[in-house]
């Protein structure tokens, strides 16, 4: 099974449309655990056990960190492998916002959820 967590904290956006992809395109082989803001998930150190994280760029004021100052939490880890990264965001200027930050190494896709994106880019993460 390939585990992905997802960061979203407005999870109707995402979490019919993986419900879907999981059943139709992967037969349901996909464990997916979602957290509403940073502090859900716990100790960071955590993200080992996953193979992809998707992560909204803008977790609500609820959450300690953003998706940003997540991203670089994650990355600062050292001794753990750590997942794939993914950027789901509705911004139009993540690309440069991600530049400005040093993140690198990430893969990007819009909201609205587009299953076709998605599918393709969980793929590529898993092969």
């Amino acid at each position: 099974m390939t585990k992905i967590g997802v960061f979203e904290n407005v999870l109707a956006d995402l979490k019919d449309g993986f419900e879907l992809i999981n059943d139709y395109d992967f037969e349901n082989t996909l464990l997916v655990d979602y957290f509403t803001s940073s502090q859900d998930f716990g100790d960071l150190k955590g993200v080992e056990k996953y193979d992809l994280l998707f992560i909204d760029i803008a977790l609500s004021s609820n959450s300690d960190l953003d998706g940003i100052y997540l991203i670089k939490k994650i990355k600062e880890l050292k001794g753990i492998k750590i997942p794939k990264l993914i950027v789901i965001t509705g911004q139009t200027k993540i690309n440069d916002l991600l530049r400005e930050h040093q993140i690198q190494d990430v893969k990007v896709t819009q909201k609205p959820f587009i299953a076709e994106e998605v599918v393709k880019l969980i793929k590529e993460a898993i092969n």
